[in-house]
């Protein structure tokens, strides 16, 4: 079976995540949110590039479990292609202020808003890259 997400942490402090097309299989969004779960007090932030795929309602909910503590969000950045993603992501954001959405053309501004300095961009993305290309999407050539 074909993997639906890849996943790391840059420095500690800032979880990258690559989406496949499709949505992520229950086993590798749990296995997931554990890590979350585990990584949760020195979270700075997530950096979600998606090829379309996403978390169903009940994963979202099992995500915000994973990193809510005390009331608190981790901002997160969400970049893709898809507009109904988007759109998912800024009804999400009525309720959590700390997660946006952006297409790949503000890849800048993404980065701006989790805090990535320009001497880490090109390490966060040359990062991101690689885990897409785990997944099978045609990155090398594309920017996010």
């Amino acid at each position: 079976m074909a993997r639906t997400l890849a996943y790391s942490r840059y420095r500690g402090r800032l979880v990258l995540l690559a989406h496949a097309r499709v949505n992520p299989s229950a086993a590798e969004w749990s296995a997931y949110c554990r890590d979350l779960r585990r990584w949760r007090a020195e979270l700075g932030g997530i950096l979600v590039r998606s090829d379309g795929g996403g978390p169903n309602a009940l994963q979202r909910g099992e995500m915000t479990d994973a990193i809510e503590a005390e009331r608190t969000t981790v901002r997160t950045a969400v970049v893709t292609v898809s507009r109904v993603a988007r759109g998912i992501v800024t009804a999400l954001s009525w309720i959590n202020a700390q997660i946006k959405a952006f297409s790949p053309l503000q890849q800048d501004a993404a980065l701006s808003y989790l805090g990535v300095t320009d001497d880490e961009r090109a390490e966060v993305l040359a990062e991101l890259e690689r885990l897409r290309a785990l997944l099978g999407a045609e990155a090398a050539s594309e920017r996010i």
